[in-house]
């Protein structure tokens, strides 16, 4: 997927998370050289997000309880308002994995 013109690795399946805006949604039917990481869920809103080869930006806005991000690989490194930090990761049994972050608004950088 394309969204904007830029890689997109967020959705699982059929399901795409797309931000709040208008955006130009792409969809390529070429099966990617190797496995991205991939944005498969957020309790909150997903503000924006940029994927590259070996890390992914997003920010997100969560107000009242903690937000739940679920990727399909372990992150190595988390960094939250570019401090590094260690969040709690929840294997989950469709080999994905779940961090917890901390509510309000924040730019992550995962690498």
């Amino acid at each position: 997927l394309k969204l904007d013109g830029l890689p997109w690795y967020a959705g699982k399946g059929d399901a795409v998370i797309i931000p709040k805006g208008t955006h130009k949604l792409e969809i390529n039917q070429a099966k990617p050289v190797s496995q991205p990481k991939v944005i498969v869920s957020i309790s909150g809103e997903l503000i924006s997000a940029v994927f590259k080869t070996d890390k992914m930006d997003f920010s997100y806005s969560e107000d009242i309880v903690s937000c739940y991000v679920t990727f399909n690989k372990l992150p190595s490194s988390v960094y939250i308002d570019g401090r590094k930090t260690d969040c709690p990761v929840y294997p989950n049994s469709d080999s994905e994995f779940t961090l917890k972050l901390p509510s309000g608004v924040h730019k992550v950088r995962i690498l």
